[in-house]
């Protein structure tokens, strides 16, 4: 099992035995289908990314755009509440 590793930390007259944790993986923002090209598209595909981000104090703004038919717009998210 990968949680039974252990980091070792040696220090003078000390040694600290803890278990491995792994890093912390992002969340990755997936933006929507494009509604514009919906009907022309091939079935099931998205060709839909995100062009840029603006970071607010309270919300997240994305701009996205369609790689297939060049249709943009923005999506707009409120922050997560840190605990």
């Amino acid at each position: 099992m990968e949680g039974d590793e252990m980091e070792v930390t040696k220090k003078p007259n000390r040694t600290i035995r803890r278990p491995k944790l792994e890093d912390p993986k992002p969340r990755r923002f997936v933006p929507k289908p494009c509604s514009a090209c919906a009907a022309i598209r091939p079935e099931g595909k998205s060709y839909s990314s995100v062009t840029g981000t603006i970071n607010g104090k309270d919300d997240i703004l994305r701009y996205c755009r369609c790689g297939f038919c060049g249709h943009q717009w923005t999506e707009h998210e409120k922050r997560p509440a840190v605990s």
